[in-house]
């Protein structure tokens, strides 16, 4: 549902201060190696799925309910690659590699490979009283184009659609910047029980 790098989400704002210093192009604008990401991800039924990856590995924890029985399926694996480019001219590409290891700590037969690429046009938003955000404290991402290559081929997409995800800063740093990212989407249909499904991540790029 939600893939190795975030960005095909509706807009979420991310609210709480800042304690970034004063972010500029200048010091967003590098190429990075995403050195650490976290994510959890909470559904209405009350599955989660963690995601915790660093620059050379990565886990992923599922649990759940099934007919009234628990589960938990812990996958992990080994990333080749995983970096970001984001360019002075409102660009941005990222591209992450990643090998299966493991399922429930026994080896995978015949492992995928799997690499992952996102390229589309970001942009700092605007400070808002309201939410008490600062000039520059979100980025948005827009997803323009995307690909996933396996052993079946590659699967490729194109939009123009220029709705994004922003992230917020947290640190903002000449060689570290640490975004987080929040989505809360809540469902009540007519005459139904409300449902809640939440997305939160940390994401940590280092200059390569």
């Amino acid at each position: 549902m939600k893939k190795l790098f975030i960005l095909g989400l509706s807009v979420a704002m991310i609210a709480g201060a800042s304690s970034c210093k004063k972010t500029s192009k200048g010091k967003v604008s590098n190429e990075w190696t995403v050195s650490s990401y976290k994510s959890m991800d909470t559904w209405s039924d009350g599955t989660t799925v963690e995601n915790i990856k660093d620059a050379t590995t990565y886990t992923n924890t599922t649990k759940g309910t099934i007919s009234g029985v628990s589960y938990e399926n812990i996958m992990k694996g080994t990333i080749a690659t995983n970096t970001m480019t984001i360019s002075k001219d409102g660009t941005w590409s990222s591209m992450s590699k990643y090998t299966e290891g493991t399922a429930n700590g026994t080896a995978i037969p015949n492992p995928e490979t799997t690499t992952e690429e996102y390229s589309g046009t970001w942009s700092f938003i605007g400070k808002n009283k309201t939410g008490e955000f600062k000039k520059n404290e979100r980025i948005m991402f827009v997803v323009l184009e995307s690909s996933t290559t396996d052993s079946n081929g590659t699967d490729k997409e194109t939009t123009t659609d220029l709705e994004g995800s922003v992230w917020k800063i947290t640190t903002s740093k000449k060689k570290e910047l640490v975004l987080e990212y929040e989505y809360v989407s809540t469902y009540t249909p007519a005459g139904g029980s409300t449902s809640t499904d939440k997305y939160n991540a940390t994401m940590t790029l280092t200059q390569k």
